[in-house]
């Protein structure tokens, strides 16, 4: 049967301090020009959306997270680290269980090497994988980097780093501007001039890989690109952007003709 969820997740933030996380949150979850967030929002993520700031800024703490130890730069330590982070998210886990971890930045929690030693990579993506053993068996979500110049050849490669590091994980979703070249130009906008967003799923060990949905973000909100007429001229773009029964009809001709080519999810 299945087990009740928990709807508890873990926000890991290696770059940013109780402040910084606290002005993240407000921004994120604040409505009008101050930003005041709804007092019954707060009561119903209280305990459920559990931000952990781990950037240190006291000169005599021990500020490394790094979760895998440095053979070449001989950087040790990383175990105690992990035992101890390990306990901590048991310990916020409780009777209900987590049901998302999110680790931000990859790069905070590797080692010095683990970006171009493939087998440094390979044990921090294990050792990351643990984390889904804790009560609740959560998702881990790990946020990382893209190459410069990631616009080049296949996007999966534009996955900063060791190739260890998409090899070890299920899936892999790619972030980016719609329709921006490598220079950073070019990107599609609204003439409101809000940014096109395009998440795209490189990579899956399960399913149909390369699907790709658009979107715009604005103050915390998802807006959905829906069917739009000419005469509202959405974007300043000649690049069409499908709506929701365009792609879905676009899936099912490909599923239909064993198409294994990759198809636009677009909203």
């Amino acid at each position: 049967e299945p087990l009740p969820r928990s709807g508890k997740v873990v926000l890991l933030y290696g770059e940013e301090d109780r402040q910084s996380c606290l002005y993240r949150l407000r921004r994120q979850l604040g409505t009008g020009d101050n930003d005041r967030v709804d007092p019954d929002l707060l009561r119903r993520l209280s305990g459920r959306l559990i931000p952990v700031p781990l950037c240190l800024t006291d000169r005599n703490a021990d500020t490394n997270l790094a979760l895998s130890d440095s053979m070449r730069s001989k950087e040790t330590g990383a175990e105690r680290r992990r035992d101890r982070l390990y306990e901590s998210l048991e310990s916020i886990a409780g009777e209900d269980g987590l049901d998302l971890i999110v680790i931000d930045p990859l790069a905070q929690f590797g080692g010095s090497d683990f970006e171009v030693d493939n087998g440094e990579a390979s044990r921090l993506m294990r050792y990351i994988q643990q984390f889904a053993g804790i009560k609740g068996n959560p998702a881990i979500l790990v946020v990382h980097h893209m190459n410069k110049g990631a616009k080049k050849g296949k996007l999966i490669n534009s996955i900063r780093g060791s190739s260890a590091i998409r090899d070890n994980s299920r899936a892999s979703l790619i972030l980016q501007r719609a329709g921006e070249n490598e220079r950073g130009e070019n990107q599609i906008t609204d003439m409101l001039g809000r940014e096109v967003l395009e998440l795209v799923l490189a990579k899956t060990n399960y399913g149909q890989g390369k699907l790709s949905v658009r979107y715009i973000s604005h103050k915390a909100d998802i807006i959905a690109i829906k069917g739009m007429s000419e005469e509202e001229q959405l974007l300043k773009t000649q690049v069409p952007l499908k709506t929701q029964a365009q792609s879905q009809e676009g899936y099912d001709k490909a599923i239909n003709a064993n198409d294994t080519q990759s198809f636009n999810l677009g909203l």
